[in-house]
């Protein structure tokens, strides 16, 4: 059986530039957050601007810049060529943020991966030539390093972060980054899906986070982890994961925050009051929001 394409979820982050975007000007805070570290929280534009322009686009990147706070982290979604070059795309499934169904209609594959068939078009089927000019588990079987890519393109891409979802190849990359430039964060997938290093479920590791700081800085988690709702779309008590995840020293990431997505009757149609609810509340805030409108991220901070 193929397991999970590892660099579909690995995160590299690039911190957007000071005094670019909109937002607050530089200056003294003005508030105390219930962040880890006390500062505020960070927006993580997943693909860019993804809500309005293509997925990881450069004008989704772009976009993102322009219109959201300085501190504003670009989040690109890794996936390597045939032939090793990386490229960012959220989706595994070319087919799903691309135009690769019409340009190669015949070409449609299927893979087992973790347990089920999946058929599309996949970045490790083409080369990069393939893929440009027309339009570590998994890769490790094709000889393809992820490591071996971020090692050689360390200096170039001065990530704030990488994160994944496998425990190993975090502690194998941690021997090779500098932490003080670049913190390691472990993504945390669906309760009952399997962690390929450990062979756990999830879910159980969301009760070793003590083990997880002996390897990484931060978790990120679907937003659901923290605010349950319910079938009704009524907003439930939070948990305590925040709380104990800073206890044991590490930040925590929120993802899957979309202005169009079916939120919390609690919210009233306004997704500002949704960032609001996980980074303005008496008990914790939040260190990250992964989301595919930025400027509605920034916006929130930006009314506190």
């Amino acid at each position: 059986m193929i397991k999970q394409l590892l660099l579909s979820i690995l995160l590299i982050h690039a911190t957007l530039a000071a005094g670019k975007g909109g937002g607050k000007i530089n200056g003294p805070p003005t508030k105390k957050w219930l962040t880890l570290n006390g500062v505020e929280p960070v927006v993580v534009a997943r693909g860019g601007f993804s809500g309005v322009a293509p997925d990881s686009s450069q004008g989704a990147f772009t976009l993102a810049q322009v219109s959201s706070l300085p501190s504003t982290i670009l989040l690109c979604d890794l996936q390597l060529t045939k032939d090793g070059e990386g490229f960012c795309l959220s989706d595994i499934n070319l087919a799903n943020s691309t135009d690769i169904n019409t340009v190669y209609p015949d070409q449609q594959k299927s893979y087992n991966i973790d347990g089920r068939d999946l058929k599309g078009w996949f970045g490790f089927d083409y080369t990069a030539k393939d893929l440009f000019e027309n339009h570590p588990t998994f890769y490790d079987r094709r000889k393809l390093s992820p490591a071996l890519y971020i090692e050689d393109t360390m200096q170039d891409l001065k990530p704030a972060y990488i994160s994944s979802p496998e425990i190993g190849f975090l502690k194998a990359l941690g021997q090779k980054v500098d932490p003080a430039a670049t913190k390691l964060v472990l993504r945390l997938m669906g309760i009952d899906e399997v962690e390929p290093t450990t062979k756990e479920k999830y879910g159980s590791l969301l009760q070793k986070l003590p083990m997880i700081k002996t390897f990484a800085s931060g978790i990120i988690v679907p937003k659901e982890f923290i605010w349950p709702v319910d079938d009704a779309r009524i907003l439930q008590p939070a948990s305590n994961l925040v709380s104990d995840a800073h206890k044991a020293g590490l930040e925590v990431f929120a993802a899957g925050f979309a202005n169009d997505n079916y939120v919390s009757y609690n919210y009233s149609y306004d997704p500002a009051k949704e960032y609001l609810q996980y980074i303005d509340n008496p008990q914790f805030s939040i260190d990250g929001m992964i989301t595919d409108f930025p400027a509605t991220a920034s916006e929130a901070i930006g009314r506190l």
